[in-house]
């Protein structure tokens, strides 16, 4: 079952603040996490794989996306 998000920010690498006062919040409740997809820019999208290469491949996204996960107590490194 999919999980739609409560949130959804756009982010630029000179305006961190939204995602900076998001990933606090959620360090201080010990609850949640934060998936980070990149935009691909129009015209630089990685070619479509075949349906072999999909299938019989181990190989991960082409466009790869990072989360970031709280702590499961407050005060706690976070991953």
């Amino acid at each position: 079952m999919a999980i739609t998000p409560d949130e959804e920010l756009e982010v630029t690498i000179d305006e961190l603040d939204g995602l900076a006062a998001t990933a606090s919040a959620m360090a201080d409740a010990a609850s949640g996490w934060v998936n980070l997809v990149p935009e691909v820019e129009s015209g630089h999208e990685p070619p479509p794989r075949s349906i072999v290469a999909t299938v019989f491949s181990a190989r991960g996204e082409a466009v790869p996306h990072a989360t970031w996960s709280a702590p499961e107590q407050a005060g706690r490194r976070t991953t």
